[in-house]
C-alpha cells in the first residue's frame, strides 16, 4: 500500500498528532495552526487523514499517526490454547497456528505492522472464566510482559494455559492466581515450586453465543 501526498493543512495536522499536542489546542489554535478558516475544515482534513492511513484512532479515541500503512482487515492468527506454550519461546509468526482470524485493525492500538505482529486470537476453554469470557468465546491477545491485578491476562501455569488476574505480592514474592469466575478458587504460585509465565493481556472477547 503506498501513502498519498499530502497538502500543507493535513501536513501540519499531522505533525501535531505525531506531536500529541493536538488535544491541548483548542478548536481556534488549530484553525490557526493549520491555516483553516471554519471548523468542520478540521474535521474534514482529519477524515482525509484516515483514509489515506496516516491515522486512526486508538482505543481511547484518540488520534494516533502510523508509523506505515496499515491493512484496514487483518487475518490474525487463531492458535488453541494447546499451542501457546510455543509463543513462550517462539516468534508467533514461526509458530505452526492452525487458523486464522479476520479482524478489523481500527477497532485496535495499533500503529505499525510490527505492532500488529504482537496480537493473536484464541479460542476460550473450560468455565473458569464465566461470566466475563464464555466457553468457545474467540479472545484477542495481545503479547505483553507488563500486566496490572486488572488485566485479564493469559498465562502458562504448570504447562496450562490460563486466562486469570495476576497479583504479586511483593513482600512474600507470592503470586496469586485469580479466577474470573467467582465461584472458582484463588491459586497461590511460589516460584519456583510453580513454573508460570505471563504471555499477553486479553483485548477483545468475541462472543460464540
Amino acid at each position: 500500500m503506498r501513502k498519498i501526498l499530502l497538502d500543507s493543512s493535513q501536513k501540519k495536522l499531522l505533525k501535531i498528532i505525531k506531536d500529541n499536542s493536538y488535544t491541548r489546542l483548542d478548536t481556534e489554535e488549530i484553525m490557526n495552526y493549520i491555516d483553516v478558516t471554519y471548523p468542520q475544515a478540521i474535521t474534514n482534513k482529519l477524515k482525509q487523514l484516515e483514509n489515506k492511513w496516516y491515522i486512526r484512532r486508538d482505543n481511547n479515541w484518540n488520534y494516533i499517526a502510523l508509523d506505515e500503512p496499515i491493512e484496514e482487515l487483518f487475518y490474525f492468527p487463531l492458535i488453541w490454547f494447546a499451542q501457546c506454550w510455543n509463543l513462550v519461546k517462539s516468534n508467533i509468526y514461526d509458530i505452526n497456528y492452525l487458523d486464522t482470524f479476520p479482524f478489523p485493525t481500527k477497532e485496535l492500538n495499533i500503529s505499525s505492522n510490527e505492532d500488529i505482529k504482537n496480537y493473536f486470537f484464541t479460542r476460550a476453554k473450560g468455565e473458569s472464566m464465566l461470566p466475563v469470557i464464555k466457553e468457545n468465546d474467540i479472545v484477542l491477545i495481545k503479547i505483553q510482559n507488563d500486566i496490572s491485578p486488572a488485566d485479564n491476562t493469559l498465562v502458562i501455569h504448570n504447562w496450562r494455559p490460563k486466562i486469570k488476574r495476576v497479583f504479586y505480592d511483593e513482600k512474600n514474592h507470592v503470586y496469586t492466581l485469580i479466577s474470573l469466575n467467582p465461584q472458582f478458587p484463588e491459586m497461590e504460585i511460589s516460584k519456583p515450586d510453580d513454573e508460570l509465565l505471563v504471555i499477553g493481556v486479553v483485548k477483545k472477547v468475541i462472543s460464540s453465543h
